[in-house]
């Protein structure tokens, strides 16, 4: 897709934020995010609230190439909603990301059933063990393993998936350049190697607590 295209999307997740319906709501009505994005400039957009109102004249392109600047600097791709390799099944969802931001690509999710693995962050040895054999076999069921890269079980998910010559999934809850949990940039860079890291939020972005449920 062309980078005007992709700056428009970023910048219309800078006016409903990340994670959020709205966007959503509000372009139901229109054909593509060019006519949307004309049309929220020009104040043609029914059923904004105050905020939204203030961020349409806050965030412009410019703010929006700089977050595409600073992915380039981090190594980070970026797929919109209409972009070529954007899961297939992320868009059948009630609220699908409008952007997301990875280390490694997506083009590999359409192609295997994909189970998501989470659970305590402070397990027991059979937590643990139980954890290890069940992805193990579900891996050579030809399954991919997703996780939210919590610690613990979620990152048990995805060094079992690693070990085991899969395609890792973790999906953060915290921009991509933020060490969470702290001390896991080295597997996050393992996991990225063999499979995907995934996030909603653009580097620099502030994590906040409904982020965790939202991803």
């Amino acid at each position: 897709m062309d980078k005007e295209r992709l700056l428009l999307w970023i910048r219309a997740v800078l006016i409903f934020t990340p994670s959020s319906k709205r966007i959503w709501e509000v372009s139901a009505n229109y054909d593509d995010i060019v006519e949307f994005m004309t049309a929220l400039d020009d104040h043609m957009v029914s059923g904004l609230n105050d905020k939204e109102l203030q961020r349409i004249g806050k965030y412009s392109l410019k703010d929006a190439e700089i977050i595409k600047k600073r992915c380039e600097e981090l190594g980070i791709n970026i797929y919109c909603y209409e972009s070529e390799g954007y899961p297939d099944r992320l868009k059948r969802i009630a609220n699908p990301p409008a952007v997301l931001y990875t280390y490694g690509n997506l083009d590999f999710l359409n192609d295997k059933c994909v189970i998501s693995v989470v659970g305590s962050r402070e397990p027991s040895e059979y937590s643990v063990k139980i954890t290890k054999h069940i992805c193990a076999d579900l891996i050579r069921r030809n399954c991919l393993l997703a996780s939210g890269f919590a610690g613990g079980i979620d990152q048990i998910a995805n060094k079992v998936a690693i070990e085991n010559n899969s395609r890792p999934i973790a999906v953060c809850g915290t921009a991509l350049d933020c060490d969470y949990p702290k001390g896991s940039n080295e597997l996050k860079k393992q996991i990225a190697e063999n499979g995907v890291v995934i996030s909603e939020y653009f580097p620099g972005y502030k994590p906040f607590g409904s982020a965790f449920v939202n991803r």
